[in-house]
This record gives C-alpha cells, structure tokens and sequence, in this order.
C-alpha cells in the first residue's frame, strides 16, 4: 500500500490495511524499529491464516472414522487447504480415509466427552479426562467390539482395517461370479473397504473380478441353501447334505426291482 499513488488513495479497498502503513510511513524517520514492526505485523497475519489449518503431513492424532464413528489413532497423510478435508492413514490398523478438520483432534483430551464411549481400545485415554467410570467404559468399548466386525485380538490384526469385511488378502474362499450367479473356488488378491468390494481371482480358471465383499464365504458350508444349485463342480460341497424325496424314491424303487428279479 506505501507504493500506491498519494491521489487514488480514495480508491483503496476497505480489507487493506491503510491505517497501518501510513503510520509506518509517518514514524520510520523517527523509529529505526518501524520495518521491524511491520515484519511482525506481517507474521502475526500469516500465524492466523495458519491457525485455521493446524494440520500438516506427518501430524499424528485421533481421527473419527465416518464408517462407524469410532475415534482411531491416525497420522495425517495430505490436507486440502480449499474444502479442508483430511486424509489420515489409521495406525493401528493400516487403512485410509478422508475426515473433516472437526473430526480429528490431537489427543484423547480433546475428544467431546459425549463420544468418549466411541473410543478405540487402542487409543491411550488420559486419566485426568473426565469421563464415566472404568466399569461402565469397559462395558461399552467390549459392546463395541462386538459390534464392529473385526476381532482385534486376532494375528492380523495389524493389517486388517476397521472394516466390514472379514476376509483378508491371500485368503481363499468361494465367491460368486455377477456374471452367472455361480459360485466357484476363488482367492482374495485386495480388499477395498470404501465400496466393501473385493478383487478376486478364480482359482480353477484364472480369470478375475471384482465381488462384493457379501458374495464372498470362507467355504461352501456358508453358501446359502437357496443357492447350492448355483456352485461351480470344483467347489467342495459338505458331503451331509439333504437328499430330496426323488431320489430316496427312486432308490427304493431299485431295490423293489432287483427283489422281484431275484
């Protein structure tokens, strides 16, 4: 503003800072400090500007996961300044997500004391928190972890995300093809947990899909009834499986004719 000429200083927007410069301009002959003043002013502007994006790459906190509202130990992996979103990579778990800049805080102190109860076991509660009482959290964290599909005790526990899919990749399953409603042999090649999706590939004939993460059992015991019509020959069905009347029928019948045969 020091360089815009003395006769359009009518024409000056109100946001700019006119008041200040002319100052400046009046004491730095008196005030060797003057730029050094002005350089602070400058800082302490961009310092507000920052503050409204606290976040930057490498940032560990707790993020709340949209999925199921459960607050996890995160660390943030890129910030969009324009819409403010997150994206944060759960460390406990290995999975990405994008969150909101209200859905993530530093520490568990920060967390709304109303959500205490959607906590991840894994996330370290300070005890000056205030929150209910030992038995009554412990009570709800066991309710949530039967409520979220994912044993955290298990072995791959660290690399299996807070998801709905049980499955993990390399498993072999049954899955079933979109394409003819059958099911066949197949093995998991990767899991997206955004669209509960899964990219598999179909052992006995090597082609591959894309199945949804509920078209997809650990052996044909979990096939539905109404579908065992619908497996592949290479699948292994149960060998006690119900045997309809027909065929009873039929068997008996053989047995009556060989007896009159005889």
């Amino acid at each position: 503003a020091q360089d815009i000429p003395a006769d359009q200083r009518d024409m000056i927007d109100e946001c700019v800072k006119i008041e200040e410069v002319e100052c400046s301009q009046i004491s730095s002959s008196s005030n060797p400090n003057s730029h050094l003043d002005q350089r602070a002013t400058v800082s302490t502007s961009q310092d507000v500007v920052s503050s409204n994006h606290p976040w930057s790459v490498g940032s560990a906190g707790i993020a709340r996961w949209s999925e199921d509202d459960v607050w996890y130990n995160a660390v943030v992996d890129s910030v969009d300044q324009a819409s403010g979103d997150i994206q944060v990579t759960f460390t406990d778990y290995g999975n990405t997500a994008i969150v909101k800049s209200d859905n993530i805080v530093s520490t568990a102190q920060d967390i709304p004391t109303d959500q205490i109860h959607m906590v991840d076991e894994c996330v370290e509660m300070s005890a000056t928190k205030s929150s209910p009482s030992d038995a009554a959290q412990n009570q709800v964290v066991q309710k949530n972890e039967t409520e979220v599909t994912i044993s955290k005790n298990s072995s791959d526990a660290k690399t299996r995300s807070p998801s709905c899919c049980p499955h993990t990749v390399g498993e072999t399953v049954v899955a079933r093809w979109s394409e003819d409603k059958v099911w066949y042999n197949a093995v998991i090649d990767s899991i997206d947990d955004a669209s509960s999706q899964a990219h598999v590939t179909f052992i006995d004939y090597g082609n591959s899909a894309t199945v949804s993460v509920n078209k997809i059992v650990a052996t044909a015991n979990d096939i539905p009834a109404d579908e065992l019509e619908m497996v592949d020959e290479c699948v292994q069905l149960p060998i006690c499986l119900p045997l309809t009347s027909a065929p009873l029928a039929s068997i008996k019948e053989e047995d009556v004719a060989s007896s009159l045969g005889a």
